[in-house]
């Protein structure tokens, strides 16, 4: 395996040239034992690119009718659960409008790295009208996801990380105890599906509060700029007046509104969670990013990776950020080709089970691959 320097060039927010650099070479995972390819890489990331569509990384705009559907969906249950207000009428649809509003959030995801729109006033436009629906800011999310999670992917500098041991306090071994998958809880502990709301909150209140401060309660912090404490506040006040419109189509009734709002966001996040946790926390850390070695794909029904927008494949994600999403499974196919020791995919359930194996806190430096980071590549 080919060592890569890292980059001292500042990268974009859509995350890509950070990945196209990531991706020159293979990274080495810390104190990791070479691997010995066959046959010497020659596939750069350009030749990767050149082998795939040539319109599979232009914007496609459409997608912004699919992700307002999805939100017109969500805000008829709420219409609904104001004439059908029983308590099994209310689960049901908040189950409803929170699975679309995840949908949504997969389109939006794609939005913010720029693959529907490449305009960045429009985008952010968008941006800030269908991440209010889910409570996200979008510069916090900017900040967090765009520009420190995949400029810094798999390494101590990734905003999504596990804590490592040199980290460890009473504070965070709770934390870690309530919110992470790990072998030393009880097995499948939901808890750790509702992880997304503390994520958020924690990223965002690193907006106003001093970094000193906030280094405590972060794996690290993300990459925030002067003045984006006011951009996040007023973010935060159009995510209150999207949120008064839901509470508008219940008939201003809280004992509607909230139980709908509280079941849809927690139905979000179990969503999202399910997916995060085996993308990112079956890989080691590593001394810099590779989009490869530090992350898992997963295989789910076909019918289910077309309505979450092909979201289990995070490792073509990191490879390609601006890649269109209907074309991961055609780089998927490439990378099992051109790097099946490097590239991890494996059934969701597999992957699930393997989370409850893992440490509660991270080693580092690494001694090689941890036991729960064995490989398994599949051509499913």
């Amino acid at each position: 395996m080919r060592d890569v320097p890292p980059s001292s060039a500042r990268f974009p927010d859509d995350g890509f040239e950070a990945s196209a650099k990531a991706f020159a070479g293979l990274r080495k995972v810390v104190h990791e034992t070479p691997v010995e390819l066959t046959n010497p890489l020659k596939l750069s990331f350009r030749d990767l690119k050149l082998a795939l569509p040539a319109d599979a990384f232009d914007p496609k705009p459409v997608k912004l009718v699919w992700m307002a559907i999805h939100v017109a969906i969500a805000v008829l249950c709420f219409g609904c659960a104001a004439s059908f207000s029983s308590a099994w009428s209310i689960a049901f649809l908040g189950v409803l409008a929170g699975h679309s509003l995840t949908c949504m959030g997969f389109i939006a995801h794609e939005l913010s790295h720029g693959m529907l729109i490449k305009g960045r006033h429009v985008r952010y436009f968008f941006e800030l009208v269908f991440w209010s629906t889910v409570f996200v800011s979008p510069t916090m999310w900017r900040r967090t996801h765009n520009a420190a999670h995949h400029q810094h992917f798999g390494t101590l500098k990734d905003t999504d990380r596990g804590f490592v041991e040199a980290e460890k306090s009473a504070l965070k071994v709770w934390y870690v105890r309530l919110f992470y998958p790990n072998s030393e809880v009880f097995p499948w502990n939901p808890f750790v599906l509702l992880y997304q709301v503390p994520y958020f909150l924690r990223n965002t209140l690193a907006a106003f509060v001093p970094r000193s401060k906030m280094a405590g309660f972060l794996p690290a912090m993300p990459g925030y700029r002067d003045g984006d404490s006011i951009r996040v506040f007023l973010e935060l006040l159009i995510i209150i007046a999207v949120q008064t419109l839901f509470f508008c189509v219940t008939g201003f009734r809280w004992g509607v509104f909230v139980p709908m709002l509280v079941v849809a966001q927690l139905t979000t996040s179990v969503l999202v969670m399910l997916y995060v946790f085996t993308n990112h926390f079956l890989q080691p850390l590593a001394e810099s990013p590779d989009p490869l070695l530090g992350s898992t794909s997963v295989i789910v029904p076909q019918w289910i990776d077309r309505l979450h927008s092909h979201f289990s494949y995070h490792s073509e994600h990191h490879v390609f950020p601006n890649l269109r999403s209907e074309y991961y499974p055609l780089l998927s196919r490439l990378l099992i080709e051109k790097f099946p020791e490097q590239y991890h995919r494996l059934p969701f359930l597999e992957a699930w089970k393997r989370l409850w194996k893992t440490p509660s806190f991270l080693q580092w430096p690494a001694n090689g691959r941890h036991e729960y980071s064995e490989s398994i590549h599949s051509n499913q």
